[in-house]
């Protein structure tokens, strides 16, 4: 174990490292439809930092792994566009904050927050189309029909982590 090896300190820095920067890309991809790189790469860095002060190296070697393998299976959902490059690369990035034995219960979760975005999203889409003023977000724009994945990423992501947090 390395040295600074406190569970309280490492659930609470990897949420509150990583949630502002989830944060701004659920923002960026409900604004632009895109989610910048700078996003994905802090929080690989962020990652890379986080694992070297508070994982043993077999940890970190599985959550390395499991951004890997997610990247991997993002470009196919990419090549095949059942999902952005943006979407892909912030799940990538989050994957490795994810504990080696929850991503079942993280990706029922990551489910959950889509089918959750979905209704809301059709809602704020029907009120900027009833209101027929323009509408500077551009998932909102009357005819959008892709939805801004990085959103249910990013609450999923930051839910996790506060569950994750140890009980006092």
């Amino acid at each position: 174990m390395p040295f600074w090896s406190d569970p309280y300190v490492a659930a609470w820095s990897a949420l509150l490292l990583t949630a502002p920067l989830l944060v701004w890309a659920a923002i960026w991809d409900l604004r632009m439809m895109l989610i910048p790189n700078r996003i994905s790469i802090a929080l690989a860095l962020i990652f890379v930092v986080w694992a070297v002060l508070f994982a043993t190296p077999e940890d970190a070697a599985w959550r390395a792994f499991a951004g890997i393998a997610t990247l991997v299976a993002g470009i196919a959902l990419v090549i095949f566009a059942r999902m952005g490059g943006g979407d892909m690369k912030l799940m990538a990035a989050a994957a490795p904050f994810v504990a080696p034995g929850d991503f079942g219960p993280a990706m029922l979760l990551l489910s959950i927050c889509l089918l959750g975005l979905l209704p809301l999203l059709f809602v704020a889409r029907w009120i900027a189309r009833a209101r027929a003023a323009p509408v500077e977000w551009v998932s909102l724009q009357p005819g959008m029909r892709q939805v801004p994945m990085g959103v249910s990423i990013a609450a999923a992501a930051v839910i996790y982590l506060v569950l994750k947090l140890p009980v006092v």
